[in-house]
């Protein structure tokens, strides 16, 4: 069983092979997630110390859970994004932009 969720998760979009085939994993910061889902239309909706509960604005008004870590991994962020109905391409575009923009 092991392998075949190991196989499904090389093959997302969002955790590119290294050369040598093996898993990369990525960490993105939550601040970063959070930022983009508010410019991709959504809200915070429920806030605790743990979690933070974020829903899109408009009709689906679709919600996911995101950990309140300070570091959100690759592998978590693809299973909320595809909760969302965001593709990851949508989403990983606005990260670079972000980024210059906090310089």
């Amino acid at each position: 069983m092991f392998s075949a969720i190991n196989s499904d998760m090389k093959k997302s979009p969002t955790n590119p092979e290294n050369s040598n085939g093996s898993l990369q994993l990525i960490w993105l910061s939550r601040d970063d997630v959070l930022r983009v889902l508010l410019e991709l239309g959504y809200s915070e909706d429920f806030k605790n110390r743990f979690i933070t509960v974020v829903r899109e604005i408009e009709f689906p008004f679709r919600r996911a859970t995101i950990p309140n870590n300070l570091q959100i991994s690759s592998v978590l962020l693809s299973f909320c994004l595809k909760d969302l109905g965001i593709p990851a391409e949508r989403f990983y575009k606005r990260l670079p932009a972000l980024r210059k923009s906090d310089d």
